[in-house]
């Protein structure tokens, strides 16, 4: 599941730099331009996703693992049916905003066209797609990473290969409507097939109850609260830094922090390949037989999190150089309060994804919706009176106090309050603290006159295999694991 994660996640970065450069050469600027623009009405309306498809992979995942094949068929068609109406309310918006593009841009009409039969396709793939996420989590439920990620594989292939084919044959923006198109159908389709295969496999029969649709939605709404809530603490830093200190500071805190957001994606990547097996395991063996694979889990990821924050440490400034060049970089200690907010963020991450897994569902997004409340009015004053320095330690505290929260709770789960465990969990913590200052410390000696992108991969190969030596000589737990 790791696997095919960290590909879509290399895919993305790939097409990125590979089509954009792409698109500029045969679509005109000012209509990309405009492109954009719709497109991110489109990623707005897609954002404020209630989260059914979470809420219907752990849920299956925990009767999978009890074999209680009734109520998989039970949830299964009440997040189908939540998911087909949402994608409904999207197609719809999405059609009447399609209809007032040429009100709300001003354009030439041949563009106008273009655009408009673009978007329409873009929008019949969106809808495509946000019905593929409840099958995906249906199938990430039962398990079969394999064949959602060889899915994802093929609809991203065919998707991109289209739109190179049709935007060099002319078609303009047309060829990328054409591709989500192409990619959402090969999504849905595949996954409707292979979740009917498992339905037939498993004899599985498929159940409309009310009542468990009101339950799914009940459980939906917390997860929706909680991803906004996370959603509009992300996106506040370079609103706060333009208003209260400078438009070319939040364009700097913005590239300071681009990099390291990607590791914290990378961490989250690792914890959501792990999240359908824990519901499973849970269901199957108990908590008290599966504590030990849990307290590894948490125990690699919480090591892969110290050795990504001493990557950004030492390396966010030399990526910056390469990557834009001089002077947009925030500076030394703006990275350090980056790099730390990174820290708890991350934990915090872990913490809730485990707590979601293992059926926690309301009260862990409750708390993450009350912290995103609690940063707005403490982030406005405190970057109002101490600039960018004053926004991240208010980013820092709301994580600290979710984390004082989140880790109690953690604790009693996992039975984690018995005093080996807490003797054995505080010392391999003070060894991964151990190995990352030693590493830091050696990491900091090695540095390059005149940097470049072969020299800058060579100091990454050489700070994590420096770290993961050090790992594994002092810890055991460590060695267990390999």
């Amino acid at each position: 599941n790791f696997v095919f994660y960290l590909l879509e996640f290399l895919y993305t970065i790939l097409v990125g730099i590979i089509l954009v450069p792409l698109y500029l050469k045969y679509i005109p600027k000012d209509l990309y331009g405009f492109w954009l623009a719709t497109g991110n009405i489109l990623s707005i309306l897609t954002l404020i996703n209630p989260g059914f498809s979470d809420v219907i992979q752990q849920k299956v995942a925990y009767c999978y693992g009890l074999h209680d094949y009734k109520k998989i068929g039970l949830y299964t068609v009440s997040g189908i049916c939540l998911t087909f109406v949402f994608s409904l309310i999207v197609l719809i918006i999405g059609v009447v905003v399609n209809l007032l593009i040429g009100s709300i841009f001003t354009m030439q009409a041949n563009y106008l066209y273009e655009l408009k039969i673009a978007f329409g396709l873009m929008l019949v793939g969106t809808f495509l797609t946000i019905n593929y996420y409840s099958f995906s989590s249906i199938l990430y439920a039962f398990l079969n990473s394999k064949s959602i990620g060889l899915i994802v594989l093929l609809g991203n292939s065919l998707g991109t290969l289209i739109s190179i084919y049709l935007i060099i044959h002319g078609y303009g923006l047309i060829a990328l409507g054409i591709a989500s198109v192409v990619r959402g159908g090969v999504f849905l389709s595949c996954s409707v097939g292979y979740v009917i295969f498992k339905f037939r496999k498993k004899k599985i029969k498929i159940v409309f109850d009310l009542n468990n649709v009101k339950e799914v939605f009940s459980f939906s709404i917390y997860n929706f609260l909680g991803k906004t809530g996370q959603t509009l603490l992300t996106n506040m830093n370079s609103f706060l830094t333009a208003k209260f200190v400078s438009p070319i500071d939040a364009a700097n805190l913005r590239f300071t922090q681009t990099v390291p957001e990607f590791g914290k994606v990378l961490v989250l990547r690792f914890l959501y390949s792990v999240a359908p097996i824990i519901p499973n395991l849970l269901a199957a063996k108990g908590l008290e037989s599966i504590r030990i694979k849990l307290l590894n889990i948490v125990y690699f990821l919480i090591s892969f999190i110290f050795l990504v924050c001493i990557g950004f440490y030492l390396l966010n400034e030399q990526f910056i150089y390469l990557w834009l060049g001089e002077n947009n970089f925030s500076g030394k200690i703006i990275n350090f309060f980056i790099i730390i907010l990174l820290f708890f963020s991350s934990i915090n991450k872990v913490c809730f994804q485990f707590l979601f897994a293992l059926g926690d569902i309301k009260k862990s997004n409750k708390i993450l919706f009350y912290q995103s409340l609690l940063y707005l009015p403490i982030a406005v004053f405190t970057t109002k009176f101490c600039g960018i320095i004053g926004l991240l330690l208010s980013g820092i505290l709301v994580e600290l106090l979710a984390l004082f929260i989140f880790f109690p709770k953690m604790v009693d789960i996992l039975n984690i309050s018995k005093i080996d465990i807490r003797k054995k969990l505080f010392v391999e913590l003070t060894k991964i603290s151990f190995v990352t200052v030693i590493t830091l410390l050696i990491g900091s000696c090695v540095k390059f006159s005149n940097p470049s992108w072969l020299l800058f991969f060579v100091e990454i190969v050489f700070i994590v295999l420096t770290f993961f030596v050090l790992l594994f000589l002092c810890s055991k737990t460590f060695r267990n694991l390999l």
